[in-house]
């Protein structure tokens, strides 16, 4: 019975010893699944070039149009010496930082004399205005090259005309309401949108 008792005691302590053996192995073994569930850092950067990209404003270009008349197109009647010789409404758009007025000149290069027929000379034109209304009066006008003035129609004396409509975004006006003060100052001009129209009598 004795030796029955110790062999017994013998290999409960050994029951016992492989227990505690597992415990720790358990242990061990839930610190590495922590770890494997642990959500890995990212390495991704934030998108924030697209949303960026978003919200930045797109700066158009400066562009002069008219409701009157397509760029190349012909100048309806209504504005030439054969209608009622109104000057057409101009729109325009992407006026440049920096541009404190609007200059515009119109000259038909068609015409036989010197740097062609200018048409229409104005200064002092509001950038933030956005528009010179049918038959305007505002800004500065200054003379044609019929002497006067103000807008002349077209009114070409044979053949189609093309009609250059410029108009400069400039930092600081021309010396004055002339043909040349605009074009001394426009190569300072911080911007400048052309528009054409065409004429031809009939």
């Amino acid at each position: 019975m004795p030796r029955r008792a110790a062999t017994a005691r013998v290999i409960a302590a050994g029951c016992l010893a492989v227990a505690l053996t597992a415990c720790g192995s358990g242990g061990g073994s839930d610190t590495g699944a922590t770890a494997a569930a642990a959500p890995p850092a990212s390495s991704a950067a934030p998108a924030t070039t697209a949303a960026a990209a978003a919200s930045t404003a797109a700066t158009g270009a400066f562009r002069l149009t008219s409701p009157a008349f397509a760029d190349n197109a012909p100048i309806p009647r209504r504005f030439t010496c054969q209608g009622e010789g109104v000057s057409p409404e101009l729109d325009w758009t992407g006026v440049p930082a920096g541009a404190t007025t609007l200059a515009l000149l119109v000259v038909d290069p068609d015409a036989p004399i010197d740097n062609g027929f200018t048409h229409w000379v104005l200064t002092d034109i509001d950038p933030a205005a956005g528009t010179l209304a049918e038959g305007t009066t505002a800004g500065t006008q200054g003379d044609s090259s019929r002497g006067s003035p103000g807008y002349t129609g077209p009114c070409p004396p044979s053949g189609t005309h093309h009609y250059i409509f410029t108009l400069y975004a400039l930092a600081a006006p021309p010396a004055a309401a002339t043909r040349e003060a605009i074009e001394a100052s426009a190569p300072q001009a911080l911007a400048k949108a052309l528009l054409t129209g065409t004429y031809e009598q009939s």
